[in-house]
């Protein structure tokens, strides 16, 4: 196992795709379909800009506890836990020091597939227990993405991960033309602050209903969308269809997961401060963010799935990125 310079990057190639990867964050930088001849995710030119722009979480494993947890507080048998309040006045993304500002070891490498590693000290950000935790990037047929997050620790903890890739799919850097569907009924809808109210709605007759594809900007409140979508209501399940996606020249991604939620976020936040390779800047709706994970705030909502990760159990989160282009079929039915 190495500890390679954080921004040194990782190179896998096979089933149509290439893939780059950082130590820092286990981040995505790149995702190239043969073919296509550019990334379909968003990253940074310069690979220092990682740590530069922590809370734009550019393709970035997130960790421990993905989204909000309201003021930085909740119980875990019995005890109460302070987070850092990150993004006022709550916890968000596992704190300052989470998962994405922290360099994992290299592991297991050959060139479809790697394996990345990082150990969370008892106390880290707050959260009890010491946790070791693993990425696996893997590339797989047919034009699939796989990631693998996995974790074992040493006393009750609280662990939500997820990953953070901005998607464009057509490389025009605005992502309104492209179309979304998303496999679910129901959504989960949140305030100001983007902390969800406790509430889980159907969707049917909001700016929430993308069961069937739509132009992503014809939905109502589409320019600040920051919410997550049930897929299912147990803590993890099968590996399944979650969304679909499609940029305005036909290139299609496929999204399975066995979370049971989907945040889709509009990359309203993105303010030209960071830029691509090309050095174009990352204006708002440069990217799309699809994320699966927990429902947020799930430590504070007796009713949500269970984000509670005890010694006895080992966490295990699979999500796949299956990426289609224009000459193939644009839809199935």
């Amino acid at each position: 196992m190495t500890s390679p310079a954080p921004f040194r990057p990782i190179r896998l190639a096979g089933h149509r795709l290439r893939a780059e990867i950082l130590p820092f964050g286990a981040s995505l930088v790149s995702l190239v379909p043969d073919g296509l001849g550019r990334s379909i995710v968003l990253g940074h030119g310069n690979r220092e800009d990682y740590a530069k722009h922590p809370k734009l979480y550019m393709g970035a494993v997130i960790g421990r506890h993905a989204n909000r947890i309201a003021f930085g507080r909740t119980l875990l048998d019995g005890q109460t836990l302070k987070l850092d309040l990150n993004a006022p006045p709550h916890h968000s993304a596992g704190g300052a020091a989470g998962f994405s500002t922290q360099t994992f070891r290299v592991g297991l490498r050959t060139r479809e597939r790697v394996a990345l590693h990082y150990h969370s000290p008892d106390g880290e950000g707050g959260y009890p227990g010491a946790l070791d935790v693993s990425v696996t990037y893997e590339l797989a047929p047919p034009s699939t993405l796989r990631l693998t997050l996995e974790a074992t620790t040493t006393a009750p903890t609280i662990l939500s991960m997820c990953h953070h890739p901005y998607f464009d799919l057509d490389g025009r850097r605005d992502v309104r033309d492209h179309e979304l569907q998303v496999h679910a009924e129901r959504y989960l809808p949140c305030d100001d602050t983007v902390l969800p109210t406790g509430d889980v709605v159907p969707v049917k007759g909001t700016g929430f209903d993308f069961r069937t594809a739509r132009r992503f900007a014809s939905a109502p409140g589409w320019a600040r969308l920051n919410n997550t979508f049930r897929l299912h209501d147990m803590p993890e399940g099968p590996l399944r269809p979650a969304a679909t996606l499609w940029g305005a020249d036909g290139t299609r991604l496929d999204l399975a997961t066995t979370m049971p939620g989907l945040h889709v976020y509009s990359g309203h936040r993105l303010s030209g401060t960071a830029h691509g390779a090309d050095g174009q800047q990352f204006e708002a709706f440069s990217g799309l963010c699809l994320e699966a994970q927990a429902w947020p705030d799930a430590p504070n909502n007796p009713l949500f799935p269970s984000v509670v990760l005890r010694p006895e159990r080992g966490y295990r989160h699979v999500t796949e990125y299956r990426i289609g282009l224009q000459n193939e079929a644009r839809r199935a039915g």
